[in-house]
C-alpha cells in the first residue's frame, strides 16, 4: 500500500450504501492488522465494538444527533480504550523470565498507577493510532469512513455496555 496515496484519498464520507454489508473476513481483514498499532509499553489499550445490525446502527444513530452516516455504513467502529490498562501488565509479560516480568509490572504500576490523567491521556493516545491504522486499512480495502467524536458519548456507552474502565475515543463509520 502506498500510505501517500491512502492519505490523499481519505475522506470523511458522510453518505454510504446502506444496502452494503461488511462479510465476517473482511472485517476480519480490516481489523487484524490494526492490532499490530504501537502502545505505550506494548500495553494494548484499545478494543473495538462494531456493530452492524441495523437496529443497533439506529440507536447509535439517534445517540450521535442523528447523523444518518451512522446508520448507513456497513458497520461503525466504536474504539474504547482501557483506563486501567497497566493493571493487566502481569498477564502481558507473563510469558517472560520472571525478574523480567517483575521488573515490566512496577515500571508500568510506577509510571501510570498514580495519575488518572495520564492513564487517560494514555488510552486516548493509543485509541487514535489504532483509528488512524484503521482508517488507513480501510483506504486500502477500498472502503470509506468517517471518523467521529459527534454523539452523546453517555447514551453510547449505554447502548453499547462500554466497561466504566474504558473511555469512549472515537466512532468511526466504514463502508462505500
Amino acid at each position: 500500500m502506498d500510505v501517500r496515496k491512502a492519505l490523499e484519498k481519505r475522506r470523511a464520507i458522510k453518505r454510504f450504501d446502506a444496502a452494503l454489508e461488511l462479510s465476517d473476513s473482511e472485517l476480519q481483514q480490516l481489523l487484524e492488522p490494526v492490532l499490530l498499532t504501537p502502545t505505550s509499553y506494548n500495553l494494548q489499550h484499545y478494543r473495538f465494538i462494531v456493530a452492524r445490525e441495523r437496529a443497533l446502527k439506529a440507536k447509535l444513530c439517534e445517540a450521535s444527533y442523528n447523523q444518518l452516516q451512522v446508520r448507513d455504513c456497513s458497520a461503525v467502529v466504536v474504539i474504547v480504550s482501557k483506563l486501567n490498562a497497566h493493571e493487566d501488565a502481569g498477564k502481558i509479560y507473563g510469558h517472560l523470565p520472571e525478574e523480567i516480568t517483575a521488573k515490566l509490572v512496577s515500571m508500568t504500576q510506577s509510571f501510570y498507577g498514580k495519575s488518572p490523567q495520564l492513564q487517560r491521556d494514555e488510552a486516548m493516545r493509543s485509541g487514535s493510532l489504532a483509528a488512524m491504522t484503521l482508517m488507513l486499512v480501510a483506504s486500502e480495502m477500498d472502503l470509506e469512513t468517517c471518523p467521529m467524536i459527534g454523539y452523546n458519548e453517555p447514551k453510547v456507552i449505554e447502548l453499547l455496555n462500554i466497561p466504566e474502565n474504558c473511555a469512549v475515543v472515537m466512532m468511526i463509520c466504514v463502508g462505500k
